[in-house]
């Protein structure tokens, strides 16, 4: 089985009633303007609307499960108007990490 390492999802589309999600990593060594380290596409994933709903129940279940545990903290967005600003593309998702857990550092 083909195991690839991404760091998030760059961009998701419509396209033909199927979805596609661009993953990427990060770079090593170069950074850009605001000291962060570039993107690059690894991989596309393709998926049926089903698949994409099926997929997001699991996910949905394991970031519940890790809340529980206390691995994961949610965040209150500051203003949930902004649903698709240029300014959140690049903050972090509406989970975080909890201080001080053993399994992060």
């Amino acid at each position: 089985m083909k195991q690839t390492l991404i760091d998030g999802i760059q961009e998701v589309s419509i396209v033909s009633g199927l979805i596609r999600m661009d993953l990427f990593s990060y770079t090593a060594g170069a950074r850009d303007e605001q000291n962060k380290p570039p993107r690059e596409v690894v991989e596309r994933l393709v998926v049926s609307p089903e698949g994409f709903l099926q997929m997001y129940n699991t996910l949905d279940k394991l970031v519940r499960q890790m809340e529980g545990k206390g691995l994961l903290q949610r965040r209150q967005p500051a203003d949930e108007t902004l649903l698709h600003s240029e300014a959140e593309q690049d903050s972090p998702p509406p989970v975080q990490r909890a201080q001080g857990s053993a399994n992060f550092a």
